[in-house]
């Protein structure tokens, strides 16, 4: 953590997640200045609030590392916003950072921009990573489900809570442009499934309108299958004996806070252009 402590962030947007951020940062120790882009949102004053309409109003230059998470329809806006500024350093946005091929180039002409899509920090899925071997994979199963009360209703569930698993997938075991990828939709649910060329494929349902929070992947081999639960942060290893009787074998996972582990990841300066495959699935689907 001593490296991260000479770091100064600019938060802009002080929201539901820009709070989260400012949680982190203050428990980490850093440095930073909030700039809300739509004052008007901000129901409580904060110390690390800068009095100014505009970024170009802000000195950039005592800043090494920016968080966009504003709301979604402007962080593309404050990222440029950012840049013709005159700032030079790391830019971690929050999903989804994009909504246009346009502006996917970004990602993949700025080295120093990376999305939030904070998934793949959960300790299950690196536990989950470690165990799973390519050549015995069968399938795979994706399953994100939000409240319907309680879920975001500004987006679809594709790019809401859809591009995480996307994301989640290409750290497993890589997207790749050979992959086929089919895309089904009735009201905000939706189910996808990815083939790869080698015949493995993936099944994924996204919803933002059930009545049960769910995070799940399972992963079928051809010798052990899988499941872990991100939001226990729990994976387990199921196999059978020679008379069908099932073996469930509990993968130890240390737990811990997704957002902190991307939060220092980033602030390390090693999360370098995360988001790239997932952002590419998602607008080629829309």
């Amino acid at each position: 953590m001593r490296e991260i402590l000479n770091t100064q962030v600019l938060l802009v947007g002080y929201g539901r997640m820009g709070k989260v951020h400012a949680k982190y940062l203050r428990k980490f120790g850093i440095n930073f200045s909030i700039y809300e882009p739509e004052p008007f949102s901000i129901k409580q004053n904060t110390a690390e609030l800068l009095n100014v309409t505009e970024i170009c109003n802000i000195d950039l230059s005592k800043f090494t590392h920016s968080i966009i998470a504003s709301p979604d329809h402007i962080h593309i806006i404050n990222y440029k916003q950012l840049r013709e500024s005159g700032f030079d350093g790391k830019i971690l946005i929050e999903k989804p950072a994009f909504i246009n091929d346009e502006d996917l180039k970004i990602l993949q002409t700025d080295d120093k921009v990376c999305v939030g899509l904070v998934e793949r920090y959960n300790p299950a899925i690196e536990s989950l990573k470690s165990k799973i071997e390519l050549n015995e994979i069968i399938s795979l199963d994706f399953i994100r489900c939000s409240h319907i009360h309680g879920s975001n209703q500004t987006i679809d569930a594709f790019r809401d809570v859809g591009i995480h698993d996307l994301d989640a997938y290409d750290f497993l075991i890589g997207i790749s442009k050979h992959d086929k990828f089919d895309l089904f939709k009735n009201s905000n649910t939706f189910n996808g499934t990815l083939v790869r060329p080698d015949g493995i494929f993936a099944r994924f349902l996204w919803s933002n309108e059930t009545f049960l929070k769910e995070r799940k992947i399972i992963v079928r081999q051809a010798n052990t299958t899988y499941i872990a639960d991100l939001m226990e942060q729990s994976v387990q290893a199921v196999k059978s004996d020679a008379v069908g009787r099932k073996i469930i074998e509990q993968i130890y996972v240390e737990k811990a806070s997704p957002i902190e582990r991307q939060l220092i990841s980033f602030l390390r300066n090693e999360n370098k252009n995360v988001g790239i495959a997932a952002h590419t699935l998602v607008l080629n689907n829309l």
